[in-house]
């Protein structure tokens, strides 16, 4: 078990290079992504968390119906989470895009929102 906050972040990047003029490739992927995160397994009395943000640059999308240019966009994710000793178990409450931020990664996709979540995990340490 994580004592102590953690820190944690990266930068990544998706580009084709050497494409030839007029070659159109349907490789839709942003130039650049980040995340950065901060979580603390036991912050206080076995309750701990992960709150994580994520940014997405601008895509140009071509698909064979259509091209153009998406938006940049940020989500965030969070976690809260209780670890119950005795029965060696863990109760989990969060979401992925909490904030509901509706966003699409490509035309002709779903613009989707937040997914929020309770778990229960048994037998974990």
């Amino acid at each position: 078990m994580t004592r102590g906050y953690v820190v944690g972040g990266n930068l990544f990047s998706d580009k084709l290079k050497d494409v030839p003029a007029g070659f159109v490739s349907y490789f839709n992927a942003p130039a650049y992504r980040a995340n950065l995160s901060l979580r603390n397994d036991n912050v206080w009395k076995n309750v701990g968390f992960n709150i994580i943000g994520k940014w997405q640059d601008v895509n140009h999308y071509e698909g064979t119906f259509v091209a153009g240019t998406l938006p940049a966009f940020w989500t965030v994710d969070a976690q809260a989470s209780y670890r119950i000793a005795k029965s060696k178990s863990i109760v989990r409450i969060g979401g992925t895009n909490i904030l509901n931020h509706y966003a699409r990664t490509g035309y002709g996709s779903p613009y989707v929102g937040g997914l929020y979540y309770v778990s229960y995990g048994y037998n974990l340490f």
